[in-house]
């Protein structure tokens, strides 16, 4: 912001900039509901760097964007994701060693008598219906990932336009 030339007029780069400045202040509590839209209305009518100045002269120095903060987001996601395998695959994986065991356990105490592969029925239609779930449930663990995502965004004040108030910005 030009600071030694209030008069001059801003663009609408410099008023999404400041609207950015105050979403991030917002999402830190420095800033109340009604005080963000009353400063974000502001900026978004301001017309001049002299009228953006005061609207963020009284908050410390500009914090880190969203932007910025969207790997570490991102990375919680997948290890969520990851979790969510483990905990899908992790039983089937134990049952089916241990089935395994016994039955090869059953092979040396009869001798290495062939025995049928009876824990072929216990890991096979499990294991199956999992990597379907797994497989098919990628679109739906992405649009949980998505879902999340949204969300933290939204408590963290980061969306765009969390109540619709600026229909201008779509152009």
């Amino acid at each position: 912001m030009s600071d030694n030339h209030p008069e001059l007029r801003c663009a609408d780069s410099d008023r999404e900039r400041v609207a950015e400045e105050l979403r991030e202040h917002y999402a830190d509590g420095r800033l109340t509901l009604e005080e963000f839209h009353e400063r974000s209305d502001a900026a978004y009518a301001a017309k001049t760097f002299g009228e953006l100045v005061p609207l963020t002269g009284d908050l410390p120095a500009r914090v880190p964007s969203t932007a910025e903060a969207k790997p570490a987001k991102r990375e919680v996601l997948d290890a969520d994701a990851r979790k969510r395998l483990a905990a899908m695959w992790g039983p089937w994986a134990s049952v089916s060693v241990i089935c395994f065991a016994i039955w090869l356990f059953s092979m040396l105490a009869s001798g290495m008598q062939w025995i049928y592969p009876w824990p072929l029925w216990v890991a096979g239609p499990w294991g199956i219906m999992l990597l379907a779930g797994t497989l098919g449930g990628a679109r739906s663990q992405q649009r949980h990932v998505e879902q999340r995502r949204q969300r933290l965004e939204r408590r963290r004040g980061g969306s765009d336009d969390p109540h619709g108030r600026y229909p201008h910005r779509e152009l």
